[in-house]
């Protein structure tokens, strides 16, 4: 795990935090909101002392020189996962996704620094990392759209299933799959004739109410 290591003098930066009770309503994972600021803890504040039960906590946060311009290049790249909940602009994007659109602008912009990484700051124990099973009982609804698709191709390169809450089970071609990993592993084995104990929560994707597919890994 890479923490926050030090601190930097510029006071402009560019925040993604979340809140356990803002989530998106087909799979109940949490939104990021994504924004700027010239003190960090006090626009926390600000947004957990909104009409919104719980708090906002960070999962990274970036010093920067100009944050209009880190802002508007950062919304580009996330216009893909954006979303809106009670009115207001989220993104409903997976963590690894945010962290690359993040490290991307980075290297775009050689002055920016880490403030908080991984929602660790200095001498502060994760808040973020949980290693709580996940269970699609608590993430999807029923009907939801699912679907694999293999980088390396084979007989039958992209897998398209639902998911019946009744059963709690992923449903493709007559057959179903106890968990994304069971539904990704055995897509693997049947088109590639490869099996590996993949997770499937890094590599299956949903389709959202806007027609995207987004990959279900946003799930903490």
């Amino acid at each position: 795990m890479i923490i926050y290591l030090y601190d930097i003098d510029m006071s402009q930066k560019i925040y993604a935090v979340t809140n356990e009770y803002i989530r998106d309503k087909e799979t109940n994972c949490k939104l990021v909101k994504v924004g700027k600021t010239k003190n960090f803890e006090e626009r926390i504040k600000q947004l957990s002392n909104t009409n919104v039960p719980g708090n906002y906590e960070p999962l990274f946060v970036i010093n920067v020189s100009d944050m209009d311009e880190a802002e508007n290049r950062i919304h580009r790249h996330l216009s893909l996962y954006h979303t809106r909940c009670q009115g207001k602009e989220f993104w409903l994007i997976p963590i690894d996704d945010l962290k690359n659109i993040f490290e991307d602008y980075m290297k775009w912009d050689k002055t920016s620094k880490w403030y908080i990484k991984e929602g660790i700051r200095y001498n502060e124990k994760p808040i973020i990392k949980s290693n709580k099973k996940r269970e699609m009982k608590n993430y999807f609804n029923d009907g939801l759209e699912l679907r694999s698709i293999l980088k390396g191709g084979g007989t039958d390169p992209e897998w398209y299933g639902i998911y019946n809450s009744s059963k709690d089970k992923i449903v493709c071609n007559g057959n179903e799959y106890r968990s994304p990993s069971h539904f990704y592993m055995e897509h693997k084995w049947t088109s590639l004739n490869k099996y590996y104990n993949d997770n499937g929560w890094r590599y299956v994707e949903y389709k959202n109410s806007q027609g995207r597919w987004i990959k279900i890994d946003h799930l903490t």
